[in-house]
């Protein structure tokens, strides 16, 4: 999981300036988002609800009894790394969510199956 993780990490330093340049915000086609935004929401909602609130303090719980979740197809300008949060709100992009869940299969798949996973970080 650490190697995700750093791999992650290593994708998103090395494509913070690609990634400003707008030319990947249609990375995923439209209909394919459409099909998964819902899949993801209910999938954040429920981690957040059954995994992440599970271990907050009460002090903490209380400051994150309002949050909401937003997901939306696309945030311009912003991805693959369509992330960003204010206030009570959280907001993601189902395009960068996907492209994180390409990359994770992508890695699983090299490792298990013996190749180098450098190609990714190339």
């Amino acid at each position: 999981m650490f190697r995700l993780l750093h791999l992650v990490v290593v994708i998103v330093c090395a494509m913070g300036g690609v990634a400003q340049g707008g030319a990947l915000d249609e990375i995923c086609d439209d209909g394919e988002l459409a099909t998964l935004q819902p899949r993801y929401e209910r999938g954040w909602r429920d981690n957040y609800d059954n995994a992440l609130s599970l271990v907050f303090t009460d002090t903490e719980r209380s400051r994150f009894a309002n949050v909401r979740f937003r997901l939306e197809r696309r945030v311009p300008d912003s991805e693959p790394f369509g992330f960003m949060a204010g206030g009570d709100q959280v907001i993601a992009s189902v395009a960068s969510l996907k492209f994180l869940e390409d990359v994770a299969v992508a890695y699983t798949w090299l490792d298990m199956t013996g190749r180098s996973t450098q190609s990714l970080a190339d």
